[in-house]
Formats: C-alpha cells, sequence, structure tokens
C-alpha cells in the first residue's frame, strides 16, 4: 500500500514541477524585454548584423508576440545598413512557424500537466484524510497537517530525485556528443530540414547564438532551482511546525500557510516583471539626455515643481523634461489608469453598460476620500462613473469601476501593474484604483504621459475630460440629480488661470507640495501635452501655464519642402534634388513638415537617409545633435537618388524616434497561465494546513470534554 501511495503522490508532484517548469520557460521567454536587451548589448549583436539597437528591438518584439500566435505573420520590416528591408528571409519565416507550433504545444502540455495536477491531487490528498482517520492512535502523527505534510514532503523529493536522474542522464548522454544529440533533438522535434540555417544569409541565427541559448538556459534553471528551493522550505518547515503542540505551534502553521499561499505565487517568476522596468527606465533614460539644452533650442522657463515633460503630440517630439523620470506619488492620477483599463473593457459600450456598487465597494472608501455619495447597490452606466472618476476624482467611482473590470481589488492593481509593465512604463508600480497616497506607489511625469496619450485615442474619454460639469440622473436608489465639477482650472473661463487652448486634462490632488496636474491644449497646427508633479497648489497651473506658453511661442511647424534649399521645388510634387552640377529629378512628400525652434534655419539641421530595399522610396531623417526631429519620404525616379553626392546623404544610421518606441499590447484579462500551477499548489497546501489545524482544535475540545465530565463524575 505504501509503495502505491508514494508512487502516486510522486507522479502528482511531478506533474507539478513539470507544470511551474514549463510556466517559467514561458515567462522567462516572453515575460520581458530586459533580458534581450541586456544579451544583445553584451554579444553586440546589433553592431554584428549592422542595426541600430532599437530596432532589432522592435523586430524581438514583434518574434515573440509571433510566436505567442498574437500576430499574423511576421512580415516586419526593419533598417539593416541604412536600408529598409525584411527582417525575415522565406526560410526563417517558415522556420519560425514550426518554432510557434512547438511553443503553443508545449503551452498545451504545461495546461495538461496542470490539469492532472489538479485531478489525481485533490482525490489523493482525500485518500490520505481518510487513511489518517483510520490510523492507529498511538503511531498517526499529531495533526493531520503533519500527516500530509509528511506524505508530500516525501513524495516532493522522490520527484526532484526522480526529476533530477533523468536531466543527469540526459546531461552526460548529450555532453558525450553534443553537436550529434542537437541535430537529433531538432530532427525528432521538427520535421524539415528549415532549422538549418546559414549565419552569412539569415539574420535569425545571428541574433540568437549558442552564447544567447546558455544565458537564457542559465536564467530559466536558476529560477527553476528558487522556486524548488521555496516550495522546499514551506513544505519541509510546515511539517516540522505541525508536529510541534500548544498555541505557539498553531500560530507558526498558519503563518506558514499565509507565506505558502502568497509565496509559491511570489517565487514564480512572473515576479521578475518588477525589475524589467529597468530596461525601459533605460531606454526613455537615452531618449530624454538627447534633448537640445543650448543654442538652438530655446531657453526653457524656470519651474516650481519637481518633476515635468512637456510634448508634441503630432510629431511625439520632447520639448522639455525636468526630472521626467523620478519617482513621485500620483495620487489622483492613478485613476488615468483606471479609466484605461475600463475603456479596454467598456469602450464604444461605455453609455449602456452599467456597474453595480455592492457593499464592499462603497464601504472601501474611506474617510477623507472624494466621493460622490453612491449607495449600496446604486447603478451607473460606465460613462456616467467615468464622469464621477474624472471630474470631482471621485474615489467610490473609482472603487466601482475597478469592480466592473475585476470583481476583487488585488487582481484589478495587478491588472493596473501588467498594463504599466506591457506600456514599457519606466518608473511606476501602482497600490491602489483610487486617488489615496500608499506607501510603494509611484509613477512619474514621463509614464504618466505615455499613459495620457493613450487615452487620447479614446474619443470617450477626450469628451469627459473636457467637460467642464455634468449631471447624473436619478438612480435606481437616489431620487436627486448628482451635479459635477471638473477639478481642472484652466478650463474655466472665470479662473486666473484660464486657457482657451486647453482641451482636457487631469489633476492629480495632493498634500503639500504633492500636486500633479496632466493638460492637453492644442493652438493651429501644434497640440501640447504637459504633465507637472511635485508641485504646490498654485505653482502646478502657474508651471503648466508657463510650459503651455514656451511650447506655442518658441516653435513652429516648418514645411520641409519649402523651406530647405537643399530642394528646388516645381509644379506639383515634383522637384529636383541638387549636388554640384549633378541633377536628379524625384517625387518628395509636400506635405512633411518638422517642428522646430522658431527662427532656426531647417538648412542647418543635420540629415541621414534611410533607403527601401528595391529603392522605391527613401526617408530622409531630421537631427539637432543626436535629438530626432521628423523625417520625410522621396519617392525616386531615374537615375537612382543613391548615385546623388549630396549633403544630405551621411554615412550614420538614424536614431529612433520618440513615436517609434515597441509598440504596446493591450492588456489580456485575468491572469497568465503560468501561475496557476503555483496557485493550485497553494491552495492545495492551504487545504491541508486548515485540515490539520482543525483536527488539533477538535483533539483539544474533545480533551477539555473529557476533563469536565471526570470532574462531574468525582
Amino acid at each position: 500500500m505504501k509503495i502505491i501511495k508514494y508512487s502516486v503522490g510522486t507522479v502528482v508532484m511531478i506533474l507539478l514541477l513539470i507544470a511551474l517548469l514549463i510556466g517559467i520557460i514561458e515567462c522567462t521567454i516572453f515575460g520581458g524585454r530586459g533580458f534581450y536587451r541586456e544579451q544583445y548589448e553584451k554579444l553586440e549583436v546589433a553592431k554584428e548584423i549592422q542595426m541600430e539597437i532599437d530596432d532589432l528591438m522592435e523586430v524581438t518584439d514583434e518574434m515573440l508576440l509571433y510566436l505567442q500566435d498574437k500576430r499574423e505573420d511576421l512580415v516586419v520590416e526593419t533598417t539593416i545598413a541604412g536600408q529598409k528591408r525584411e527582417f525575415f528571409n522565406t526560410r526563417e519565416k517558415l522556420h519560425m512557424e514550426d518554432v510557434k507550433g512547438l511553443n503553443l504545444a508545449s503551452v498545451r502540455v504545461g495546461w495538461v500537466c496542470l490539469l492532472l495536477f489538479v485531478v489525481f491531487g485533490v482525490p489523493f490528498t482525500l485518500w490520505m484524510v481518510h487513511d489518517y482517520r483510520k490510523a492507529d492512535a498511538d503511531t498517526k502523527e499529531a495533526t493531520l497537517g503533519a500527516h500530509l505534510l509528511k506524505i508530500y514532503r516525501r513524495t516532493f523529493i522522490f520527484a526532484i530525485l526522480f526529476l533530477l536522474l533523468v536531466v543527469g542522464i540526459g546531461a552526460v548522454v548529450v555532453a558525450s556528443d553534443f553537436t550529434h544529440y542537437w541535430t537529433v533533438f531538432h530532427e525528432i522535434v521538427f520535421t524539415n530540414d528549415l532549422w538549418l540555417l546559414d549565419p552569412n544569409t539569415d539574420l535569425l541565427i545571428n541574433i540568437v547564438p549558442e552564447d544567447f541559448f546558455v544565458a537564457l538556459v542559465s536564467r530559466c534553471a536558476i529560477r527553476y532551482a528558487i522556486v524548488l528551493a521555496v516550495l522546499a522550505v514551506l513544505i519541509i518547515g510546515g511539517y516540522l511546525i505541525f508536529r510541534k503542540r500548544g498555541k505557539s505551534g498553531a500560530k507558526a502553521a498558519t503563518a506558514i500557510a499565509v507565506l505558502l499561499s502568497f509565496g509559491s505565487i511570489g517565487a514564480m517568476p512572473a515576479n521578475v516583471y518588477a525589475g524589467e522596468n529597468d530596461a525601459s527606465y533605460r531606454e526613455a533614460q537615452e531618449i530624454l539626455n538627447k534633448i537640445p539644452t543650448s543654442s538652438p533650442w530655446p531657453q526653457a522657463p524656470k519651474l516650481t515643481s519637481h518633476s515635468a515633460i512637456l510634448i508634441e503630440e503630432n510629431t511625439g517630439n520632447i520639448l522639455y523634461a525636468k526630472n521626467a523620470l523620478d519617482a513621485q506619488e500620483p495620487a489622483d492620477l492613478n485613476k488615468l489608469m483606471t479609466a484605461y483599463l475600463t475603456l479596454t473593457r467598456a469602450g464604444d459600450t461605455a453609455r449602456t453598460d452599467i456597474v453595480t456598487y455592492p457593499q464592499s465597494v462603497i464601504y472601501s472608501v474611506q474617510k477623507g476620500d472624494t466621493h460622490i455619495g453612491l449607495k449600496i447597490n446604486e447603478v451607473l452606466t460606465v460613462y456616467d462613473s467615468l464622469c464621477g472618476l474624472l471630474l470631482p476624482s471621485a474615489d467610490d467611482c473609482a472603487a466601482g469601476l475597478s469592480h466592473f473590470v475585476n470583481a476583487k481589488n488585488d487582481d484589478f492593481v495587478s491588472a493596473m501593474n501588467m498594463s504599466a509593465m506591457l506600456m514599457n512604463f519606466a518608473n511606476t508600480h501602482y497600490k491602489k484604483a483610487g486617488g489615496r497616497p500608499v506607501e510603494g506607489q509611484y509613477s512619474c511625469a514621463y509614464d504618466v504621459a505615455r499613459l495620457y496619450e493613450e487615452l487620447l485615442t479614446y474619443p470617450i474619454f477626450v469628451e469627459i475630460s473636457r467637460k467642464t460639469t455634468y449631471t447624473i440622473e436619478p438612480t435606481n436608489i437616489t431620487s436627486e440629480k448628482r451635479p459635477m465639477k471638473n477639478k481642472h482650472r484652466m478650463l474655466f473661463k472665470d479662473d486666473k488661470y484660464y486657457d482657451a487652448r486647453v482641451i482636457c486634462g487631469k489633476n492629480g490632488r495632493g498634500d503639500g507640495a504633492n500636486n500633479s496636474l496632466v493638460t492637453f491644449a492644442r493652438s493651429g497646427d501644434i497640440s501640447l501635452l504637459c504633465v507637472v508633479m511635485g508641485a504646490d497648489a498654485e505653482g502646478q497651473y502657474a508651471d503648466t501655464k508657463n510650459l503651455l506658453e514656451y511650447g506655442f511661442n518658441e516653435f513652429e511647424n516648418v514645411n520641409i519642402s519649402a523651406n530647405d534649399s537643399r530642394f528646388y521645388q516645381s509644379s506639383g510634387d515634383a522637384g529636383i534634388l541638387t549636388a554640384g552640377s549633378q541633377l536628379n529629378f524625384y517625387q518628395f512628400d509636400a506635405k512633411a513638415s518638422l517642428l522646430l525652434p522658431k527662427n532656426t534655419s531647417i538648412n542647418d539641421l543635420t540629415t541621414t537617409v534611410i533607403r527601401s530595399m528595391d529603392s522605391s522610396f527613401s526617408m530622409i531623417r531630421y537631427y539637432i545633435g543626436e535629438y530626432y526631429l521628423g523625417e520625410a519620404r522621396i519617392l525616386e525616379a531615374t537615375p537612382k537618388l543613391a548615385d546623388v553626392s549630396s549633403p544630405l546623404f551621411q554615412e550614420e544610421g538614424g536614431l529612433m524616434p520618440y513615436k517609434s518606441l515597441p509598440p504596446m499590447e493591450k492588456p489580456g484579462e485575468g491572469l497568465p497561465w503560468y501561475l496557476l500551477p503555483a496557485i493550485a499548489a497553494g491552495v492545495l497546501l492551504i487545504i491541508i494546513f486548515i485540515c490539520g489545524y482543525n483536527s488539533k482544535a477538535n483533539k483539544r475540545r474533545r480533551r477539555h470534554r473529557r476533563t469536565k465530565i471526570v470532574k462531574n463524575m468525582m
């Protein structure tokens, strides 16, 4: 019987360990961009294939999305050696199709192992509970929890030994002839020879060399070892504690149960997301460091705010930044992410979708929080709730919308942080949906601006945010109307900070110098997004006003073809590019323009030409120093533009503009699948602890009753 018991238990544990292993591999490969950038820089991959590191990262993002079946094809255009071309050739695309199939198959294996773990694990646990209750009182463990953990401890060790034996034998065999078994592996997994890539013609094998795979495997192995170590400590520690008697043992057991439930999840490599912001931080810092600080760039105004950023939205050019990556308490600006997650779910149906405010939501609003007086079980539309969230910045609306998106607040906060990670935020971490300051919660002006840019793509968000007032009609609970007022003072004509150019914005109230303000304004063909953080109540508006004046007064849009004297425009879009005595006819984008500091000559700008592979067009990019300003497209005629010797054509490669950062992926609902094995393990072991604790409590009650009966008899 013992052989059967421990055999079944070992199989259950092996299923869990396999599911965890697959989850860790998936998380390591797809969990963050930082590892790839680190390896590319270490191995000088971008230099080897003559690419900019940001272009290579963009290709990597698209490749990873394809392998997860979130992209239909691998048609990815990029710039290599100064020429525009597709990165993947036909052979590489076919091979990557096979790799995608292998990845999706491994995910299915993970799900099957997880399902089997639950299917066999729960009955196995119940079987052990039954055996414990039938066992002789003199031989069985002190508590049910100790009994179950004793069995799981042994089966866990057996499972580890089995895996180590398999891995050890495999390692010895493979080490005897690595090349041979590497070939055998590919011949087993793939049914063709597309995996035989040529470094001279196939770029794929150049961006993932052998050293890259070694680093990837090492990363997976370290994370897997950490997870196994944490599980071992929790299981063995729980067993030792449950063997103790008395209150101290019960309290310690409860503490272990809590640690196990969260530790199993925390030990998962999904938590590496928090550290992956480092790569995003470096990218943002690189962009901000290129903003000119001297002539011809105009001198910026002096600000009292701790941090600020000013962006021209049409071009994406950052015109000004001050401590834009410094962590600040976002306060009510948290609600921008709440609005974003709401709109990703509701979207165009926000006017008809409803939000019900249960007791748990209403009671979550604390004294001092902003609210609009919602009642238990009151029903509003998502649109009305968003108005309450964005205009008076109501915390009860924030709680209701978070409940609308995810029923549990913890789930919603996880979704907030997951979205921040997917948007490659540089320095942001959320702790709650509402606006109350919380220790360990922070954001930065750069990230707030990027989030607001995303929100501006939702017309319903702009519609609500630009309202000065709004009234919620009577509801199922409240018979009175609820008038509300926008807290952004620059929208009101009777306010001293009123600016007719301001379209919408959001304030972030705080104590003392902890106020924040987001403002979007437009004048003529210039649109400005301004974020200030760490300001006092008046300073936030004064600084915003000064930055808007700076942007509108010091910059202008300049048509390239009409102002660059290196071009001579003739009829229509056709013109002549001159270079000494040589002439070349071309077609030029006559509408292309640059946002330049006023009184700056376009002829003094640095230019770089990026050509297409078929020579059908070229992109001329313009810079002040290293700072990217914009580009214009040239459709070429004969002779080829490449034959022209012109000051426009230079050797250095182009730099990635702000708007060309890797695309943001919409966050999916729910938890990633690879967290589920850890959650299932945590839940199962919590059940064990509860059973053990209840068993001990029942023993104490029985002893108490027996003592009482004996006393009565005496």
